[in-house]
C-alpha cells in the first residue's frame, strides 16, 4: 500500500517542504527519502495525531457535564413525545434546549489560512501515516513547470520496491494490489513499470500507457507522468478501492501559475478537493493545458482487456427448477480463490512471526463470517497461523448502552466460538479481539475521523466511517482465545469465563484487514432491494409474471449501479480512515471475477428469493403476505459450508450494531442523511 501525492505548479515555482532535510540535488533533480521508522512515527505520524486529536472546550464541557445533559436530554424527550402541545410545554422545551446550549457551549471553528498554509507540506505529513515503512520526495522543474512528488509506503509485497519509480521517462505512483498472475510471486510495483516500458515500445506513448492501465487486475490508484510527451495520467481501478482525489486550481482552470494536486487524502482546510471517478482515467496534457477524460468500458473494448467487468443484461431471470447446486459450488470456488489470492499476497516487511498477519473487520453476521471460514479454511495447515477477528462496539451516552451490550458484540462472540470449533488446531488458531470505545474517545477522533472521510459528509458516513477507523487502530482491545474446542455452545454460554483465555490491552499487528463490503451490493442485501416488489400483487392475478419480471429486471438493474457507485458510496472513505494506521483493505466480495460471475450467471431470483404465505388477520381473517429472504443463494453458501448458526442472520448495519450512530445527546430526530 502507498499515499500518493503529486503536485504540478504551472509555469511556476515550487518551494520545499520545511520538514524535509537535509535534501540532495543531483542536476535537475532533488531528493529525500527516509526508511528510519523511529524518525518517521516522531516527525510525521506523531505530529499528525497530535495536530488532530484534541478535546475542544465544547467537548470538556459535554464530559464534565454528562449526567446533567443526560437527565435535561430526558426532559426534552418526554416533551417531544406529548400529543397535544401547548405554550406551556413549547416554552418548557425552549428553556431546556437554551440550559443544554448553554452547558455545551459554542464549539469554536478550526481557522485556516490557506494563504500561508505550505498545503503539500501539510498533506505529506497525513500521508505518511498510510505507509510508515518507508518515504521518498522528488522534486524537479523542466522549461516551463514544477513537480513535487511523495509516497509513503507499507511494503505487503517482497521484494520492496521504492517509489516514486523513475524509470524510462516516467515517473510512477502506485497504492494497491494487483493480482495478475504474472506478479503473484513478486513486487506488483515493480511488474507495473515493466509493462508500461513493454507496452510503450509496441505502441505509441498514449496508447502503451492506458493499455497497461487496462492490464492491471486488483484494487489500486496512480499517477503516472510521462516526461518526453508532459502528460499526468491518474485515476483509479474500475470499482473504486482505493481513494485519490484532485484540485486542479480551486477553479478547474489550468492556466498558467495554476497548481495541480492528486492526493490519496483531503487537506484539512480544503473543500476543494474532488474524489477521482472510479471508471475514468483523466490525462493533463501540459503542453496545451488540457484535460482529457478515458473510461475503462472503451478501453477494454479497444485493448480487448482480459479484466474487463461485463454488465450485460442477463439471458435468464429467474431459476426455479434448475438445482442450485451448481451455482453454489461455482459461488465456492470463485469467493473462495479471492480470498486465497488476497492472502497468499501479505509477505509484510517487518513481520511478526508470533502474531497475526490477517484481521477481519468483523460482526458476526453472514458475510463477514463467510470470509472467515474461507480464511480459516486456507490457513489450517499452514503453521503458527493466526487471524484476528475484530470486533468494535461504543459505549453510547445518548441511550447509556455499553460498548459489551452492543449486538455486534453478542453475535460475533457466537461466531468466533463456531468457527473455532471448525478450524482451530494445533498450527492455526482465531482470536476474537474486543475493541470498547468510550465517549471521550469518540469525541478526541471525531474530527479527525470527519477530515479523513471528506468528501463524505453525513452523519451517516461518520457513523459508519468512525467505527472503522476504531476497527482497524485495534489498540488496548480484549483478545480471547478458546482454550477447550470441545465444549458445546449451551456450556460455554453458561461458564464462559472457564473456556476463554483472555488478554488485555491488546494491539492487533495484522497490517491487512478483510472486509465483506461488496456482499449487500451483490446478492441484494439491503432493504431498498426489498421494496422494490412492495407493490407486486398477489400471485393469483393475470399479469403477475410480467410484473413479477419487470420487478426482478429493476432489481438487477438497481444491483448494477450500486456496484458502479460503490466508490462514491463507501470505498474512497473506507479506504481513508482504515489506511490512516498505516493497515491496507482487501475486498474479496468486489474480486473482478466474482462480479462477474454474480452479475451474470446468477438469476436475481437468487438473490432476493421470497415465496407467499397466507398468515392470519387480526379479524381473524387471513390474508397473503411476501416473505423474501435477501442475500438468498449466499445463505445457502453458509450453509453449504456448514456455517448453520448464521445463514439465517438478518442484515444489521455496523453504526447500528456497533452502536456507533447518533452518539450525541440530543440527536434522536437527527437523520443519517444529514449534513454534519
Amino acid at each position: 500500500m502507498c499515499g500518493i501525492l503529486c503536485r504540478v505548479k504551472v509555469g511556476g515555482e515550487i518551494n520545499h517542504p520545511p520538514i524535509l532535510t537535509p535534501l540532495n540535488t543531483e542536476g535537475n533533480l532533488t531528493k529525500w527519502e527516509s526508511d528510519d521508522l523511529e524518525y518517521i512515527l516522531k516527525n510525521f505520524i506523531d505530529v499528525d495525531l497530535q495536530n488532530d486529536l484534541k478535546l475542544n472546550i465544547s467537548d470538556q464541557n459535554k464530559l464534565s457535564n454528562l449526567e446533567e445533559l443526560r437527565s435535561l436530554n430526558s426532559q426534552l424527550i418526554k416533551l417531544n413525545n406529548v400529543i397535544k402541545k401547548t405554550d406551556q410545554t413549547n416554552a418548557a422545551k425552549i428553556e431546556i434546549q437554551a440550559k443544554i446550549d448553554e452547558i455545551i457551549g459554542t464549539e469554536l471553528q478550526e481557522e485556516h489560512n490557506s494563504g500561508t498554509l505550505d498545503m503539500f507540506g501539510s498533506l505529506m505529513i497525513k500521508i505518511a501515516s498510510r505507509g510508515p515503512d518507508y518515504l521518498l520526495y522528488l522534486h524537479f522543474k523542466d522549461s516551463n513547470n514544477s513537480f513535487q512528488f511523495f509516497s509513503s509506503i507499507l511494503s505487503l509485497r517482497q521484494p520492496f520496491y521504492s517509489q516514486p519509480i523513475q524509470n524510462h521517462d516516467l515517473i510512477l505512483q502506485f497504492n494497491g494490489e494487483l493480482y495478475n498472475p504474472e506478479c503473484l510471486h513478486s513486487n506488483d510495483t515493480e511488474f507495473i513499470m515493466e509493462l508500461l516500458v513493454k507496452n510503450i515500445l509496441l505502441f505509441s506513448r498514449d496508447e502503451g500507457i492506458l493499455k497497461t492501465i487496462t492490464e492491471l487486475n486488483g484494487e489500486f490508484a496512480f499517477t503516472i507522468y510521462d516526461l518526453i510527451e508532459s502528460k499526468l495520467y491518474f485515476g483509479r481501478d474500475y470499482i473504486g478501492r482505493r481513494s485519490l482525489l484532485y484540485n486542479i486550481d480551486d477553479s478547474g482552470s489550468i492556466e498558467g501559475g495554476s497548481d495541480i494536486i492528486i492526493s490519496s487524502l483531503p487537506p484539512s482546510h480544503s473543500n476543494n478537493f474532488k474524489e477521482c471517478i472510479s471508471n475514468e482515467i483523466k490525462v493533463v496534457n501540459l503542453k496545451d493545458l488540457t484535460i482529457s477524460n478515458f473510461y475503462y468500458e472503451s478501453l477494454w473494448d479497444k485493448y480487448g482487456s482480459s479484466n474487463k467487468l461485463d454488465f450485460s443484461p442477463l439471458s435468464s431471470l429467474f431459476n426455479f427448477d434448475k438445482p442450485v447446486d451448481d451455482k453454489l459450488s461455482k459461488l465456492f470456488e470463485t469467493l473462495n480463490d479471492a480470498c486465497y489470492i488476497r492472502q497468499s499476497t501479505i509477505q509484510p516487511l517487518h513481520p511478526d512471526i508470533n502474531e497475526a498477519n490477517i484481521g477481519i473487520l468483523f460482526s458476526g453476521g453472514l458475510d463477514c463470517t463467510v470470509l472467515a471460514a474461507l480464511i480459516s479454511k486456507n490457513l489450517q495447515q499452514v503453521p503458527n497461523s493466526k487471524i484476528d477477528l475484530i470486533t468494535v462496539g461504543f459505549d453510547n451516552p445518548r441511550t447509556n448502552l455499553k460498548a459489551s451490550e452492543s449486538p455486534d458484540r453478542q453475535l460475533s462472540k457466537k461466531s468466533w466460538f463456531h468457527l473455532c470449533k471448525l478450524f482451530n488446531n494445533d498450527n492455526f488458531s482465531i482470536r476474537l479481539i474486543e475493541i470498547n470505545v468510550g465517549y471521550k474517545e469518540w469525541l478526541i477522533n471525531k474530527k479527525r475521523v470527519e477530515k479523513l472521510m471528506y468528501p463524505c459528509n453525513t452523519e451517516m458516513d461518520l457513523s459508519i466511517a468512525i467505527a472503522f477507523y476504531f476497527a482497524s487502530k485495534c489498540e488496548n482491545g480484549l483478545k480471547l482465545d478458546l482454550n477447550d474446542t470441545s465444549v458445546t455452545w449451551e456450556e460455554f454460554v453458561l461458564n464462559e469465563s472457564k473456556y476463554i483465555d483472555v488478554q488485555n490491552n491488546y494491539t492487533s499487528h495484522a497490517k491487512v484487514l478483510f472486509s465483506g463490503l461488496g456482499a449487500d451490493e451483490l446478492f441484494a442485501g439491503y432493504s431498498r432491494h426489498e421494496s422494490v416488489f412492495n407493490s407486486l400483487v398477489k400471485p393469483d392475478d393475470s399479469n403477475y409474471e410480467e410484473q413479477m419480471l419487470a420487478k426482478y429486471k429493476e432489481l438487477s438493474n438497481s444491483l448494477i449501479y450500486d456496484i458502479k457507485i460503490i466508490h462514491e458510496r463507501n470505498l474512497g472513505r473506507d479506504d481513508r480512515v482504515i489506511s490512516s494506521w498505516g493497515k491496507e483493505l482487501r475486498y474479496p466480495y468486489l474480486d473482478e471475477k466474482l462480479i462477474n460471475y454474480v452479475i451474470n450467471e446468477v438469476e436475481p431470483n437468487l438473490k432476493l428469493f421470497f415465496n407467499w404465505e397466507l398468515v392470519k388477520t387480526k379479524k381473524k381473517g387471513e390474508k397473503l403476505v411476501m416473505k423474501p429472504i435477501r442475500k438468498w443463494l449466499l445463505r445457502k453458501l453458509a450453509e453449504y459450508m456448514k456455517l448453520h448458526w448464521v445463514k439465517d442472520e438478518l442484515k444489521r448495519a455496523i453504526q447500528f450494531g456497533a452502536k456507533s450512530a447518533k452518539m450525541e445527546i440530543g440527536q434522536s430526530k437527527v437523520k443519517g442523511t444529514d449534513s454534519l
